[in-house]
């Protein structure tokens, strides 16, 4: 997909997609303890928790560069990996519970920054790993990884109840 690809209809479904990212989260960990939060399926898969703060580590780090890319012209935006950015913000000692309000707090704050922008600023573009990207790339990828790990923290809430 190119980054003028834009699409109305589609910019409108990836910004519901992520306005239900929260509340999504909170449903599935209700009935979790946070023993069961973290329970992994299998060794080499990501227990509940773990998925949710690599959610947090992407939505915070794409978030950033979406806002460079409105407040710049074309920024090179350096590029940092969601799983090594994650370790140093400490949000894995934090409870399950804490950790959705902080996800839905940090989803509130960017959807308001981004409500009502106009193709012209959607279309804004960067430069992350020598690719460029626009506003609606990102988001679009926000949105297509938040669908991934939903369908995740899905099957690992039912592992962890059973």
């Amino acid at each position: 997909m190119s980054v003028s690809d834009y699409s109305a209809d589609n910019f409108h479904e990836f910004i519901s997609t992520l306005n239900s990212t929260p509340s999504y989260l909170l449903k599935q960990s209700k009935p979790l303890s946070e023993e069961q939060s973290l329970l992994k399926p299998s060794p080499k898969e990501w227990c509940y928790k773990e998925v949710i703060v690599h959610m947090l580590s992407c939505s915070t780090l794409w978030s950033n560069s979406i806002h460079l890319m409105l407040s710049l012209n074309n920024p090179v935006i350096t590029f940092v990996h969601p799983n090594k950015y994650y370790p140093k913000t400490g949000w894995l000692s934090l409870k399950t519970i804490d950790l959705i309000k902080l996800y839905t707090l940090n989803r509130e704050e960017f959807i308001y920054s981004i409500e009502g922008l106009s193709q012209k600023k959607i279309e804004r573009t960067g430069v992350i790993k020598e690719r460029t990207h626009s506003v609606y790339s990102q988001i679009r990828r926000m949105a297509l990884h938040e669908l991934n790990h939903k369908s995740q923290l899905q099957r690992t809430a039912e592992n962890a109840r059973t």
